[in-house]
């Protein structure tokens, strides 16, 4: 089952981004196609930021780390934010 929440963000953008393996137990790989990615924050259900990457061209994530839990990854692209919910097994 896969989530996502959009904020100011057009149909080619969500498109263009994807966030996987959903649940994860620890990597999580982002896929931008052309999209130029400049910050990725990811953060849990009370709002609290857990990671905050600037302009990567590798856009593989290790959460192995964090607890069990649902998160959000917040992805800030030249033509807006996209936000995807994703599970930590």
């Amino acid at each position: 089952m896969k989530f996502t929440y959009n904020v100011g963000v057009n149909e080619q953008e969500k498109a263009q981004l994807k966030v996987y393996p959903n649940p994860t137990v620890g990597q999580l790989t982002i896929n931008n196609e052309q999209l130029t990615i400049n910050n990725i924050e990811i953060f849990d259900i009370f709002g609290k930021t857990h990671h905050l990457i600037t302009s990567s061209s590798n856009h593989l994530i290790n959460i192995a780390h964090l607890p069990a839990g649902v998160y959000f990854v917040k992805i800030y692209t030249e033509i807006g934010i996209q936000t995807q919910k994703i599970i930590k097994l």
